[in-house]
């Protein structure tokens, strides 16, 4: 119960539309009790790390999650059989079976976090975070089609590589 309560707080921000997390988390911001907290926080990057967690650490928890549950237990079995510590087991066994995954979820966030707009637009620009939507946005705004154009393909082709490789790791798995 304790599990299925923690995976339903996780996934729960997934379903939270970007701009609502953005504006949520300005109002935290601006009710701090310090009077430069805001500025602080946004100048330093905090805000816009808070959104992106809130954002798309679902995806990651979700990718890791499967990575965890298809860890073969008989290898760790067979690894307990032969003396090996928890920690060593853990080193060892679990983490570089994992590694699939958590590229798969690394795979998965920067390519979100890549295309992600509204977190990017409310909360990056006190510390000056420019995302490729966020360029394509700006120039579009300034009526530079060819400069917007290319920061869509460019971000077209940063995910089709993304495809690309996690097509190549899911047939080698």
């Amino acid at each position: 119960a304790g599990a299925r309560a923690l995976d339903e707080l996780v996934l729960a921000s997934h379903a939270l539309p970007g701009v609502l997390i953005g504006f949520g988390l300005l109002r935290l911001a601006l009710v701090a009790p310090s009077a430069g907290s805001y500025r602080a926080m946004g100048e330093s990057g905090a805000l816009l790390l808070a959104g992106y967690a809130a954002r798309f650490l679902p995806e990651a928890f979700v990718a890791l999650r499967t990575a965890a549950l298809n860890v073969d237990p008989r290898h760790d079995e067979a690894a307990r059989t032969l003396g090996a510590s928890p920690a060593r087991r853990l080193r060892r066994v679990t983490l570089p079976a994992m590694i699939p995954g958590a590229a798969a979820a690394l795979g998965l966030v920067v390519a979100s976090i890549a295309k992600e707009l509204p977190v990017t637009l409310l909360l990056g620009a006190a510390c000056g975070a420019r995302t490729l939507s966020f360029r394509a946005y700006d120039r579009l705004e300034e009526a530079m089609l060819h400069d917007a154009g290319a920061a869509g393909l460019l971000l077209v082709a940063v995910s089709l590589a993304g495809f690309a490789l996690s097509a190549r790791w899911s047939r080698d798995a």
